[in-house]
């Protein structure tokens, strides 16, 4: 059954939109072929990222909402491990070179997503823990007599490790 509660929306928009101008933009973008993620994490993903009025007024079932916090919290362990170490040369690699046909001002923007990237990683986990964690406690609300749903996706009980540095 879909569930609506304003804080998980309002916490679903500010995840989207940091991630869309901190993370997912055409600087970035074109580094993430080199992290292996499935079709429908990236589905979930983009879900999660672009919320729609319709899905406000819908709702989300907490299934759902949970595969799509997961997606994300993948998303962060395998960036942060497989291109935040090398993020400058894999974007050298794919754009021919650091800054090779772009005008001086995308040169430093280019190199302050680069420069801000791992920061930015950290700040994404926190938000998508803070919605998971606001999302359990309604969950918990949801469900007086049936367990709640987090405690019935045993890949849940590994979302911490994922969102920690190591």
């Amino acid at each position: 059954m879909p569930f609506q509660d304003g804080r998980v929306f309002d916490l679903i928009d500010q995840l989207g939109e940091y991630y869309s101008q901190n993370i997912d933009n055409a600087f970035l973008r074109p580094s993430f072929s080199r992290i292996n993620i499935s079709r429908e994490d990236w589905e979930r993903i983009a879900a999660l990222a672009n919320q729609s009025e319709y899905e406000k007024a819908q709702g989300y079932s907490f299934w759902e909402l949970y595969e799509m916090i997961l997606a994300m919290a993948r998303f962060v362990s395998k960036a942060r491990n497989e291109l935040a170490p090398n993020i400058r040369a894999i974007l050298s690699e794919s754009s021919g070179g650091f800054g090779s046909a772009a005008p001086r001002g995308n040169d430093i923007l280019k190199d302050m997503a680069i420069s801000n990237f791992r920061a930015n990683l950290d700040v994404l986990a926190d938000k998508v823990h803070e919605l998971y964690m606001r999302t359990a406690l309604v969950d918990k609300e949801s469900h007086k007599v049936k367990a709640p749903v987090y405690t019935r996706m045993p890949d849940l009980a590994g979302i911490g490790s994922l969102l920690v540095t190591k």
